[in-house]
């Protein structure tokens, strides 16, 4: 599954920190969704793999996820 958006895409020296709770662009947020967070975790305990980079055709950032086949 991968979802794709267009905006200006991210910082790579912070996309690991992107996956942690209450950060966003690697900076805390006391009031941000851990969205990401609870992707990677959830990621994790179905054994799969999280990413999360810019696009190179366009603009933007790609998260994708990788689950292994039941």
């Amino acid at each position: 599954m991968a979802v794709e958006d267009e905006g200006p895409g991210i910082d790579e020296s912070k996309c690991g920190k992107l996956s942690e709770a209450f950060v966003a662009d690697g900076q805390p947020l006391w009031r941000n969704w851990p969205g990401l967070s609870i992707v990677s975790r959830i990621t994790q305990l179905h054994q799969g793999q999280f990413f999360l980079q810019n696009r190179t055709e366009r603009t933007g950032t790609r998260a994708w996820v990788l689950l292994k086949k039941a």
